[in-house]
């Protein structure tokens, strides 16, 4: 008896927007260990052998950027994606995960605004 198989897509949305830099001049010659650490297979070699980050898979981790030894990676978020919250600790955390910037954005949006009402109006003990 011959089982058949059914393939179905696997849709995942990344949690974070934004961005990678490196500067493959810092990159000591033979190194791989931001390409060892990548939880998401994101960073491979180029034809010269430098890392290189592929945008599709990368999810803005800081893995690679924490352990490379000559810093030359910069890592930014610029978003976050997530449901509408109500609480007060959601904006301190969305800072520690991107910016004070995203934070303006958040709060500068109808929904923020709602949101930062809502905080100012329970009393906290």
């Amino acid at each position: 008896m011959r089982m058949g198989l059914s393939l179905q897509c696997l849709m995942v949305k990344k949690p974070f927007s934004g961005k990678v830099e490196f500067n493959v001049d810092l990159c000591p010659e033979g190194c791989k260990v931001c390409m060892d650490i990548c939880p998401a297979n994101a960073v491979q070699l180029d034809e010269n052998g430098k890392p290189e980050v592929s945008r599709n898979f990368c999810v803005f981790c800081f893995a690679c950027q924490k352990v490379c030894p000559k810093e030359a990676i910069k890592v930014s978020r610029y978003w976050i994606f997530h449901d509408d919250v109500t609480s007060a600790i959601w904006l301190m955390r969305l800072e520690k995960l991107t910016s004070t910037s995203t934070v303006s954005k958040e709060v500068a949006s109808s929904c923020g605004k709602r949101k930062v009402s809502r905080v100012t109006q329970r009393e906290f003990l």
